[in-house]
């Protein structure tokens, strides 16, 4: 029953879908049909000894009114509420032509408010909504120490905020007694071995920025900001190379060649994007390296703001200019450098990878080679939980704040003011709309007397603002494309000119500059 239900109502849906895209040739089949029908019934007429003038008469009423069948049969072939409304589109636009100005103003005054909307919108999205630009990015989380006694960090104690474009021993430097509950993402590099080798994750990665590096070797020397990664970190990010390859393991030893992978806008601006650049050899601070491949196209870093223009392997952080100038921070477990992202296990649990994690890092820091607090904590009470040191497991998504805390009250901010100068646009045109409306009085007396309701009135006037700001909408992106590249502009960091972050007009975006344009089509 309910198969036959369905194969009916398909049927009926197909005979619509057919009857709208083949109505004229459907309306003159009818036509045939309904002349064929009122000569059959002429001729009975004829035969039963009427007059012809009476025997038509006679057929027609037995007919009925032909447009009320025509209507009727237009009904059930098509959808009337479309053809209705593509009626309603023609009208409007046939209006919107005989009022060129009013429609110049209008579109353009929407297509600024939209426009201004859209583009702080996309930085928003871009800095604040947008996931990280690597596969599965639920399943990667960030490595965050906490512990009730400060460690011993080359006499220092470093703890704040996870930034990943900055040097960790940048972020706060801070007395060991300076805090009783101190935290923080950097870690040493002998740990992170540790980690690599264990199997509490499916893979982990480490970084460091490098610093300010003069490069040369592709026309006049330029200065480029790269950051260290390890041989894996392209690989747990699940990344896959635009051209030739990423760094992978075999790269992050001290006896393999240096190598160097670069940014993908950076590889467009300074080397025109040419194959050719694989191989090719450059020199970073006196020192060749080469180019074994480029970045994807969307990737620049872990964060907004961190927009690298190269990525090196951590057996190289020895350059002059680079940030990281331990000679023996590979052994030294005091050397507190480097930013740890892992990406999790799906047979393991969240709290039993951080368990694991914990457990590795607590054992370092209470049982190592080298005593690692600043403090002088006792035995008991180092026995007790809430003094042990922890190692927490945050989503790379929020625990990588980068930039986001610096530009984001702005971009709200901002966001308010252009959502204003939309409501002030709509009233603006509405006042227009007001005006306007008094030279189409005529025209709404004639549709009123000739049967049109209230409703369907309404209806084609709503249809006329939402043209416009259907117009206006489409204007407005290439405004909101120029504005953000001026806002973004604003933001370009030292090296290279490179922004810090790149807005793009995404599904997301479109989707909020269409909901933008029928609000303010209806508001007005």
């Amino acid at each position: 029953m309910l198969a036959s239900t369905f194969t009916s109502r398909l049927r009926a849906l197909a005979s619509r879908i057919r009857g709208f895209f083949s109505s004229r040739h459907l309306d003159r089949d009818f036509q045939d049909e309904l002349a064929s029908h009122l000569s059959m019934l002429e001729d009975e007429n004829l035969r039963r000894g009427l007059s012809p003038e009476e025997a038509r008469r006679q057929a027609r009423l037995r007919l009925g009114a032909e447009p009320s069948l025509r209507e009727a049969q237009h009904d059930l072939r098509g959808f009337p509420w479309l053809e209705s409304l593509l009626q309603d589109v023609r009208f409007g636009l046939r209006m919107l032509r005989r009022s060129p100005g009013f429609t110049a103003v209008a579109i353009l005054t929407l297509a600024l408010g939209i426009g201004a909307n859209t583009a702080i919108f996309s930085l928003i999205d871009t800095v604040l909504l947008r996931s990280l630009p690597i596969a599965n990015p639920s399943q990667v989380v960030l490595l965050k120490w906490s512990a009730r006694h400060a460690p011993k960090v080359n006499g220092y104690a470093t703890y704040g905020d996870c930034v990943d474009n900055l040097h960790p021993l940048e972020h706060v430097y801070a007395a060991a007694n300076s805090s009783p509950n101190p935290s923080g993402c950097a870690f040493s590099e002998p740990f992170f071995r540790k980690i690599e080798r264990s199997d509490i994750f499916s893979g982990a990665a480490a970084y460091a920025r490098a610093g300010q590096l003069d490069l040369s070797g592709n026309g006049p020397p330029s200065i480029v900001y790269g950051q260290f990664v390890s041989g894996e970190f392209f690989r747990t990010l699940g990344l896959d190379a635009a051209a030739g390859r990423l760094i992978d393991s075999n790269d992050d030893v001290t006896s393999a060649p240096a190598v160097a992978v670069l940014n993908y806008g950076y590889w467009q601006s300074a080397f025109g994007g040419s194959r050719n650049v694989i191989g090719r050899t450059i020199q970073l601070d006196n020192k060749a390296f080469t180019v074994i491949g480029v970045a994807p196209q969307h990737f620049s870093g872990l964060t907004p703001g961190s927009d690298f223009d190269l990525w090196l392997p951590l057996a190289d952080a020895r350059l002059a200019g680079s940030a990281v100038t331990w000679n023996n921070r590979q052994d030294d477990v005091t050397v507190w450098w480097l930013t740890i992202v892992a990406r999790l296990k799906s047979s393991a649990p969240l709290p039993k990878s951080q368990a694991a994690i914990s457990a590795l890092f607590r054992n370092e820091m209470l049982h190592g080679s080298v005593p690692m607090f600043s403090g002088e904590p006792t035995a008991k009470s180092l026995s007790t939980a809430a003094d042990n040191p922890v190692v927490s497991l945050l989503p790379a998504q929020s625990g990588l704040s980068g930039d986001r805390a610096v530009y984001a009250n702005p971009l709200y901010a901002l966001m308010a003011a252009v959502g204003i100068i939309l409501l002030i646009a709509c009233a603006n045109l509405g006042g227009l709309v007001l005006a306007r409306s008094a030279a189409r009085q005529k025209e709404v007396a004639v549709r009123l007397v000739l049967g049109a309701t209230r409703r369907r009135l309404v209806r084609q006037l709503l249809t006329e603002s939402l043209l416009l700001s259907a117009a206006g909408a489409a204007l407005g992106i290439l405004f909101a494309v120029w504005g953000a590249r001026v806002i973004v502009s604003f933001t370009t960091s030292e090296h290279a000119g490179t922004p810090a972050f790149g807005p793009s007009l995404d599904l997301r975006v479109l989707a909020f500059t269409l909901i933008v344009s029928v609000l303010a089509g209806v508001l007005f």
